[in-house]
């Protein structure tokens, strides 16, 4: 077994998902709180409360939004969570031709 770093990402989000997180990581940078997210992801994407609510918590439980202070969250980054699915994704293909 190789000790290459694979990426902690190990599998596709959903399509909403994915959408929402893109959403919210579009300004680099930002910070909201979690009442503006909830309004945006509403607002844009079409969801409702209770589902951007529950889509806002596996993002947090994945890591893919971090707590900056008490109310305010910020995002890991698209383009890193993106490098991150692709290394995961080359560093699996290696290792199942290898075998």
């Amino acid at each position: 077994m190789s000790n290459e770093y694979c990426g902690k990402t190990t599998r596709l989000m959903k399509k909403r998902d994915l959408v929402s997180y893109y959403v919210l990581c579009l300004e680099e940078g930002r910070v909201w709180n979690i009442g503006e997210a909830i309004d945006e992801l509403v607002s844009k994407v079409g969801l409702t409360r209770r589902i951007a609510y529950s889509v806002l918590r596996r993002f947090r439980r994945t890591g893919l939004i971090v707590k900056t202070n008490d109310l305010e969250y910020r995002c890991y980054g698209f383009l890193k969570y993106i490098e991150d699915l692709y290394r995961s994704y080359v560093c699996r293909k290696k290792r199942l031709t290898k075998s």
